[in-house]
């Protein structure tokens, strides 16, 4: 099919279009042929429109030609029997599983119901059952409640075979997500968070819609450029791209809610605009995390999008999609913007309410739909992989929200929007844990019973530290759903607790895939890969150190080039409210890499650094000026740099 939108009529076919659009203006409300063989369809669709009842035609004049000076018949609004009636099949928690309604209608669609609530539609399953969030009046909907969506207006199109068809074009629900938003507190719905004293005014701003559709390939551009955080660890080991979607996991009380906070910081501070959605969060964390970003000075560029714990699993959800709707806003203008999730467990906790919803149909409505070849635990193709039906439907729902991170093409403004989902829990490590691991090593025939005992005990006292057998603690996120989620993602970084305050990025743990592109300077993407992989070296020798029947094999990495990965590791921990400048993060590796710290006590190497870094910045200002206009080490800056740290260090040559 293709639309006739501003084509070149054959001359033979002129006449025959002209009496098609005479029949059938007042269908679609002035719609016409216009002089010179051209034929006018109307609002012809792009995206949906946001809100309101758009015009059923808008005939266009084509440059140089008139149109038939003929009046075009007044608008109107949509037939009400242009639409579909469904029915609510189960109604719990702010969502609604529904059957019956348009089959054309796309995801966003506003969805309205029979009690005058309103809702969106989140998602249409393969067998069409379709599931929508209540987001006004979701007490008020009952099962058996009709339920319709809301068409905005009507459309022509032209097939070659078919002829003139005539098309709904859907209201599509939307939110203000504006530069009026940045320094405020926002709901779901984009009006002023009060903290659990009832909705507060609607800020104002340019619709997006709330559940938006993902770019396509025609319109990204390859990740080229990185984001500055200012955590040491994060631009060393799993750097930023522009665009990139990078998964943020670890255990709880590991430090992560502090750490993307001081991310939010280094980003604002680099120009980037960010939305921070708090999710599951106490009104008082709210508040301080608000408190924080205004002591820092950034709260000017950041929108915090709030749903407090103990709201419905669809408000949740909904507020990390309207995070997303204010950074889509920045980068659909062209700039860069950052949406960071605190947490993305809601997304999980949506889908296990779905499948408990499902899971309450009626016997009879589960077994007609299984006979029209939905069946649960079916293989279907997926991605080039063999996966089931179930697992197929929770990777597309999660993949609506992870994907819509995206460096623009050019074409349409070049904008981008880095996403960082934040999930309390761990990824697969490959080691056996609990009982598990305790039958593999009491099954192992190679073994002395002096040297089982040993394994053993270290097998105690490794989940006596880790609080439990190896099973999710509360609150956690299975396993196999983090490496669902770092599938889907273009990478993820652990962040691992290191005391009060303090936290630090695993390497062996943490990857970004967009590669040396992530990197925001030449610079660090010249010196952090050799830095990561010692660091990588460190953590397993102590990992497998410590599980090893003869503890002194943790020292086989003793000696100078240990003794330096232990300093790097020291240097590059995060203090909460420490933040770094890229300048101040290439001359750290660059002093690692030149020996210039060798033989500092590990514990007192950062107060060292502090010292060295503030004469540094007196005694060469040039060099590093240099430095981050270019992201560029010369040979000239890296000789004035290398005095300075020596100078300063008191290193000998």
């Amino acid at each position: 099919m293709r639309l006739f939108k501003g084509r070149m009529a054959q001359p033979n076919q002129l006449e025959t279009l002209r009496k098609i659009a005479e029949v059938s203006s007042w269908v679609l409300g002035g719609g016409r042929v216009l002089g010179g063989g051209r034929v006018a369809a109307g609002a012809v669709a792009r995206r949906r429109p946001a809100t309101g009842v758009a015009p059923v035609s808008t005939p266009r004049r084509v440059a140089g030609r008139s149109a038939p000076p003929r009046t075009p018949p007044p608008r109107t609004p949509p037939p009400q029997d242009d639409v579909d009636t469904g029915r609510v099949l189960v109604a719990s928690e702010g969502l609604a599983i529904i059957d019956g309604i348009n089959n054309d209608a796309p995801t966003g669609t506003t969805l309205q119901f029979v009690s005058g609530a309103r809702g969106v539609l989140l998602w249409r399953r393969d067998d069409n059952l379709c599931f929508g969030l209540v987001v006004g009046g979701s007490d008020q909907v009952q099962a058996g409640e009709p339920v319709t969506c809301k068409v905005a207006g009507i459309y022509q199109v032209v097939d070659d075979e078919e002829g003139p068809l005539t098309k709904r074009e859907f209201d599509v629900l939307s939110i203000p997500a504006g530069p009026e938003g940045r320094g405020k507190v926002v709901d779901f719905l984009g009006r002023e968070w009060t903290g659990g004293e009832g909705p507060g005014p609607l800020v104002p701003g340019p619709p997006v819609p709330l559940i938006n559709d993902c770019p396509g390939m025609d319109d990204r551009e390859p990740i080229n450029s990185g984001l500055t955080t200012g955590i040491r660890a994060l631009d060393t080991v799993a750097p930023l791209g522009k665009g990139q979607s990078l998964l943020c996991v670890g255990d709880r009380g590991a430090g992560k809610s502090a750490l993307v906070l001081d991310l939010v910081v280094g980003a604002a501070r680099g120009g980037v605009q960010v939305a921070l959605a708090c999710v599951g969060q106490s009104a008082d964390q709210v508040r301080r995390a608000r408190g924080y970003l205004e002591e820092k000075g950034v709260m000017g560029s950041v929108t915090i999008v709030a749903s407090e714990d103990g709201r419905p699993p669809a408000e949740h959800y909904a507020a990390l999609c309207a995070a997303c709707c204010f950074g889509e806003q920045v980068r659909d203008a062209g700039g860069d913007a950052l949406v960071v999730l605190d947490d993305a467990s809601s997304m999980v906790t949506l889908w296990e309410e779905l499948t408990r919803a499902v899971g309450s149909l009626g016997e009879g409505e589960s077994e007609a739909r299984t006979k029209e070849g939905m069946s649960e635990d079916a293989l279907v193709e997926y991605e080039g992989t063999l996966i089931t039906a179930t697992a197929a439907q929770r990777r597309k729902l999660l993949s609506a929200l992870l994907q819509r991170s995206a460096r623009m093409h050019r074409r349409l403004g070049g904008g981008s929007l880095t996403l960082v989902p934040v999930l309390r829990g761990a990824p697969a490590t490959g080691e056996a844990k609990g009982a598990k691991a305790r039958k593999a090593i009491e099954a192992m025939t190679t073994l002395t019973e002096a040297q089982r005992e040993r394994m053993l005990a270290s097998l105690d006292a490794q989940m006596r530290a880790a609080g439990g057998d190896g099973a999710p603690a509360g609150g956690e996120t299975a396993t196999e759903v983090i490496e669902e989620f770092m599938s889907i993602t273009d990478g993820q970084f652990m962040v691992v607790g290191r005391g009060e305050g303090v936290s630090s990025v695993s390497p062996s743990a943490s990857v970004s895939r967009i590669g040396a592109r992530a990197y925001p300077a030449k610079a660090l993407r010249e010196l952090a890969p050799s830095v990561r992989f010692e660091l990588a070296q460190i953590e397993d020798e102590g990992r497998f150190g410590k599980a090893s029947a003869d503890a002194a094999k943790s020292e086989q990495l003793a000696g100078k080039r240990a003794s330096r990965a232990h300093l790097t590791q020291a240097l590059l921990q995060h203090q909460v409210g420490s933040l770094s400048t890229m300048e101040e993060e290439v001359c750290i590796l660059f002093a690692l890499q030149k020996g210039l710290l060798d033989g500092t006590d590990v514990d007192k190497v950062r107060g060292a650094w502090d010292q060295a870094w503030g004469a540094l910045q007196a005694a060469c200002p040039e060099a590093l000026a240099e430095l981050g206009a270019t992201g560029v080490l010369t040979a000239k800056a890296q000789a004035a740099i290398e005095a300075g740290l020596r100078e300063a260090l008191g290193a000998a040559d």
